[in-house]
């Protein structure tokens, strides 16, 4: 993870699964609370985590696109468990939704990405690889290239992560003013760390937000093993997830030398 400080603002491209994994991570934070007060505490802070990177986006928007957000359907996570009327919780995922820029893509601009020469067959397949709406993120953050700033597409989906670091050398698609170099592909929890040591959040919301990941990732791949884990896949996913680690470990130390705590 070469990025360990905001040496500029960027445009942010931001996955359905990023969010999921938030609007979780914030339910079991709030699960002492129940019915309409989870769902609003949930709500509020991940509006307001939202705000927080605005905050260091380039233009002060969040990007994704019309089909990858109307994918954000929370009532399929951790909310769904509990006794809430369906109504509210729609509303709520229009609250997040509203805080996007969408953007449309067209059939023509996916099938451009899967017929890219050399391209890795396991990533572009229709059936087997990303879907329309991980292409259309693609598409989303190479458009927004042409602005000449970095673009981040935060996502914790190891295949589109992969996609976004294969694209960004691609030279057929250097054609300026885009620029797919600037297309940068990170975990979610790597950016949301260099939020924290720049001291927008917390420690102790880092550290909920890492111990979650690693429960969830842990109980997601014992589920996939019992159907089918590519072995590679799983040791770059735990890979990714140590790292992640060591990098929030490394933040914390140098926070606290800052302090003059470590002095």
């Amino acid at each position: 993870m070469p990025i360990t400080t905001f040496e500029e603002k960027t445009y942010l491209v931001i996955d359905n699964c990023v969010l999921s994994m938030l609007t979780d991570c914030f339910c079991d934070g709030h699960k002492r609370l129940s019915g309409i007060q989870l769902l609003h505490e949930t709500q509020q802070s991940i509006l307001d985590l939202l705000n927080i990177m605005k905050s260091f986006a380039v233009d002060g928007s969040l990007h994704t696109t019309q089909v990858v957000s109307l994918e954000y359907q929370p009532q399929n996570g951790i909310l769904g468990n509990h006794i809430l009327d369906r109504r509210h919780i729609k509303t709520m995922a229009m609250q997040v939704r509203r805080q996007f820029e969408l953007l449309g893509t067209s059939p023509n601009s996916i099938q451009y990405l899967r017929e890219l020469p050399k391209a890795p067959r396991h990533l572009i397949h229709p059936t087997d690889g990303l879907s329309d709406a991980d292409m259309s993120l693609i598409h989303l953050g190479l458009h927004l290239t042409q602005n000449g700033n970095k673009v981040f597409l935060l996502s914790n989906d190891q295949d589109l992560l992969q996609f976004s670091s294969w694209i960004r050398i691609q030279k057929c698609l250097r054609n300026p003013p885009m620029n797919p170099v600037n297309l940068e592909g990170m975990l979610c929890l790597a950016y949301l760390d260099l939020l924290h040591r720049n001291c927008d959040i917390s420690t102790k919301q880092m550290s909920q937000f890492i111990n979650y990941l690693i429960r969830d990732t842990g109980n997601r791949m014992a589920e996939r093993e019992k159907v089918s884990l590519n072995p590679k896949k799983g040791a770059q996913i735990l890979d990714q997830i140590a790292a992640i680690n060591q990098v929030f470990a490394k933040s914390i130390e140098d926070k606290l030398n800052k302090q003059g705590v470590l002095a």
